[in-house]
């Protein structure tokens, strides 16, 4: 065994964690924005929400302490082997979160097995640190430990895992945030009262799972219904919605199932005279609800409810949102024909202004248009037109500085003759409405100018490489 090569392993995983973490984990606590710690252009609502989340975060940890003297912060730390002190309540939930993290990672390594597109769309929600991970922390801790403040410690305790990362990561009171919250406040809720039946009828952390895994779920509902950031709960009817919903949970069903019987497990090893007819029930009905997930999740799910946001869109006129998102889908239905509806419907627009710009005599602005559409109709023609009309504005005599003159005629030859008797014909064009050159058997090599104002230029200062040229201001004659 090479124990250099599997060290080195695990430090390339660790260093993946890291950078995950960085980028897609707990990376936007704004207790940790530097904007904010340093005061500098941070929007007022924004301090607001970051001390009222320092109170948050506060309270939370202190009322999830057996007890903790704020005057005498070191004594309380002192006690930290004989109950449950403010070093145990801390790393309990920097663990909690951590696991956060390898949820997220874990959601995406599974949805790319079992192709379950939905669940891994289903992490850029708001709200992902409320999962099976803390649930399962969150169960087992309410039912195996004693709580000196009873209920409220119960209660604040899951606020500490499920509310205080909300209000440490989002700003504002849209529907949700507010879905987020409320989420995290019932589990919390719901929490204090397993703890206590947990006291009168020694109610199991299996039990407790269970019962908080359902609520969990009805949770996440609300969080995706009401989020801003993904679109996946589109269908027309409620029971569509609850098929969507089914697939966007494939994998967190798969993670409570599993969580469920490794808690059965638990049960099972330290408790005797256990009915397992009885116990046995709760994992079936999750496993049920995981099959259904799985099938639903295969069943045109995948673009399903992009597809009809997309359509929404498209019947209320914000067709470049539309078109934004049916260009994701792959060809998914019809989108394709929505895709060359609009690039005709654009392109139409676009060759019509083209069309108004040169009966108004605005070239350059049609010429920005036509370029835009080359190959709609005869949009290639049109170009050659502008630019030919362009072209007549630098179409005259020149006279330089030093008496040279230059006539640019419109067919694109010229006749030079400089100041000292020397003259010849010679052709000329323009690139790309910034550079004017001259070739004409009177020099011998090619001049050129800038055209600082296009066409319609009418100063053009005349240089030359690698000759006797003298730069030469030319003006033009009217």
């Amino acid at each position: 065994m090479n124990y250099e090569e599997i060290g080195q392993k695990i430090r390339e995983w660790a260093m993946q964690f890291y950078q995950y973490a960085m980028t897609q984990g707990e990376n936007n606590f704004r207790i940790a924005d530097p904007h904010i710690l340093h005061g500098s252009n941070v929007p007022v609502d924004q301090l607001i929400y970051f001390f009222a989340s320092f109170i948050v975060v506060l309270f939370t940890v202190i009322y999830s302490c057996d007890s903790f003297q704020i005057l005498h912060p070191i004594d309380g730390i002192r006690e930290w082997k004989y109950k449950i002190s403010i070093i145990k309540v801390l790393g309990f939930s920097t663990a909690v979160f951590a696991f956060h993290t390898f949820y997220k990672m874990l959601v995406g390594i599974l949805a790319s097995f079992l192709w379950a597109d939905a669940s891994y769309a289903a992490l850029k929600c708001l709200g992902s640190f409320i999962n099976p991970f803390s649930i399962m922390a969150y169960a087992f801790a309410i039912t195996t430990l004693t709580f000196r403040r009873g209920r409220l410690q119960a209660f604040m305790l899951g606020l500490l895992l499920f509310l205080t990362p909300a209000v440490m990561t989002t700003v504002g009171l849209s529907l949700e945030n507010k879905s987020i919250y409320f989420s995290a406040i019932s589990i919390s809720i719901l929490g204090a009262v397993l703890y206590q039946s947990a006291l009168n009828t020694r109610l199991s952390p299996f039990m407790a799972g269970f019962v908080l895994d359902l609520a969990y779920f009805v949770a996440k509902y609300f969080m995706l219904y009401y989020s801003e950031r993904v679109y996946l709960l589109s269908a027309g009817d409620n029971l569509g919605k609850i098929v969507q919903y089914m697939a966007c949970i494939e994998v967190d069903l798969i993670l409570a199932l599993l969580f469920l019987l490794v808690l059965l497990i638990y049960r099972l090893a330290t408790t005797e005279n256990v009915k397992l007819k009885k116990e046995i029930a709760f994992p079936i009905i999750l496993f049920i609800a995981t099959l259904a997930s799985v099938y639903f999740g295969k069943v045109g799910f995948q673009y399903k409810p992009y597809y009809d946001h997309a359509v929404a869109l498209w019947e209320n006129g914000d067709y470049d949102g539309a078109v934004n998102e049916f260009m994701t889908l792959d060809g998914y239905k019809d989108s394709e024909e929505y895709i060359k509806e609009y690039r005709n419907w654009k392109n139409e627009n676009i060759y019509n202004g083209g069309l108004l710009y040169m009966q108004e005599g605005s070239y350059e602005l049609a010429l920005d248009a036509f370029q835009q559409i080359r190959d709609y109709k005869d949009a290639s023609d049109k170009i050659a037109e502008c630019e030919w009309n362009l072209r007549n504005h630098l179409v005259g005599l020149w006279v330089g500085a030093q008496g040279s003159q230059l006539s640019l005629n419109p067919d694109g030859t010229c006749h030079y003759h400089d100041g000292g008797g020397v003259e010849g014909d010679g052709t000329w064009f323009t690139e790309e409405r910034a550079v004017l050159r001259v070739d004409t058997d009177a020099l011998g090599y090619q001049i050129y100018g800038s055209l600082p104002e296009g066409y319609e230029t009418k100063t053009i200062l005349f240089q030359a490489d690698g000759s006797n040229w003298r730069d030469e201001e030319f003006v033009k004659q009217q």
